[in-house]
């Protein structure tokens, strides 16, 4: 599973995506409504060393259908 990173006001929210293709999650992200509240997509095993470091929060992945 693929998770992006949020910014702003969702700073410390991971949001999941719905495939394992970078450049295809990249692509959704930027036609959707997190296109300016996104910054990076990172794989699960980063996000959780993330979280585990820094704090934060991966959303439910029923949210990954939220995209399309």
């Amino acid at each position: 599973m693929m998770y992006a990173s949020l910014t702003g006001p969702l700073l410390g929210l991971y949001f999941p995506l719905p495939g394992d293709d970078i450049a295809e999650n990249k692509r959704l992200l930027n036609s959707s409504k997190l296109a300016k509240l996104w910054c990076s997509v990172y794989p699960e095993v980063e996000v959780n060393k993330a979280i585990k470091k820094f704090g934060g929060v991966k959303l439910d992945e029923s949210f990954a259908m939220k995209l399309f």
